[in-house]
């Protein structure tokens, strides 16, 4: 029974490869995908939203190239308490828990005001200017 399913497994594997080389022909695919790869070196990082890790895991997104998103839940972690204590070093995003249209603009500007305070810094200013910066 196991040869049997084997040898089939084979065949079936064997004409996997052969359709997909025949669909291959003539055709752009694996140029593209290797240009997709060498120019996508390019790219800056990538954004974390909703971060809520630790202190020690927000300095290797940083460092990596990545931005971290926080949200007024971050607010309730050890992340937030240690970034109180330290400061914030690296560049970051801010964003709320909500999709309520305008009452999330509502929501996000209390919560940057209330970053600002904090860290007594224009955090608004310092978020729209990471945005435009990063993209």
């Amino acid at each position: 029974m196991w040869l049997l399913l084997a040898f089939l497994s084979a065949a079936l594997l064997g004409f996997y490869d052969a359709f997909k080389k025949q669909s291959l022909k003539d055709n752009a695919v694996l140029p593209v995908l290797f240009l997709n790869t060498v120019f996508s070196f390019h790219l800056r990082g990538f954004i974390v939203h909703g971060f809520t890790g630790s202190y020690e895991i927000y300095n290797e997104i940083s460092k990596h190239g990545g931005l971290v998103s926080l949200s007024p839940r971050a607010e309730k972690t050890k992340l937030f308490s240690t970034l109180k204590e330290r400061g914030i070093t690296y560049p970051f995003l801010t964003e709320t828990d909500t999709d309520t249209g305008i009452e999330e603009r509502e929501i996000l500007k209390s919560w940057n005001n209330k970053l600002s305070i904090i860290f007594n810094r224009d955090i608004e200013k310092e978020v729209e200017d990471t945005f435009f910066s990063y993209i």
